[in-house]
């Protein structure tokens, strides 16, 4: 069940960016796809949504890793 949830909430995560950016780049996508905990991913859906640029998401997902 939880592997179900993580997989779902990284899916939101790269939606939200191909949203909010247009193309999410493959770096970012196994990035997302790495992380193992859905409170990080929490924070990072938070982040994709609020983030002005690529490269802040990009800065929170290398603290994250």
């Amino acid at each position: 069940m939880e592997k179900v949830l993580l997989k779902g909430a990284r899916e939101m995560v790269i939606e939200a960016l191909k949203e909010r950016f247009g193309i999410v780049s493959v770096e970012i996508m196994e990035g997302v796809r790495s992380i193992e905990r859905r409170e990080v991913m929490k924070e990072l859906l938070r982040r994709a949504i609020r983030s002005e640029r690529v490269e802040d998401f990009k800065e929170m997902l290398a603290k994250a890793v």
